[in-house]
């Protein structure tokens, strides 16, 4: 099964939307508003605990893979 990709920034997801993922672990955009630092564009987000970002990727297809392993740990 194919993860869950929000083509949105973390901070532009609402509520509802968060609570429509029927995973635990989804990827959506990065906001790449830190300076200085390396460039990621997708985050890794526990839904069950959505302030808890799990990992950032430069590649959606890493990003995939992770959070299929991560799926199917549960």
């Amino acid at each position: 099964m194919k993860p869950i990709f929000i083509d949105k920034l973390f901070k532009n997801i609402t509520q509802a939307e968060k609570n429509e993922i029927g995973e635990i672990y989804y990827i959506c955009r990065h906001s790449h508003d830190a300076q200085g630092y390396p460039y990621f564009e997708y985050l890794v987000v526990n839904n069950l605990n959505p302030d808890n970002l799990i990992a950032r990727f430069k590649d959606k297809e890493d990003a995939e893979e992770y959070v299929m392993l991560k799926n199917n740990e549960l």
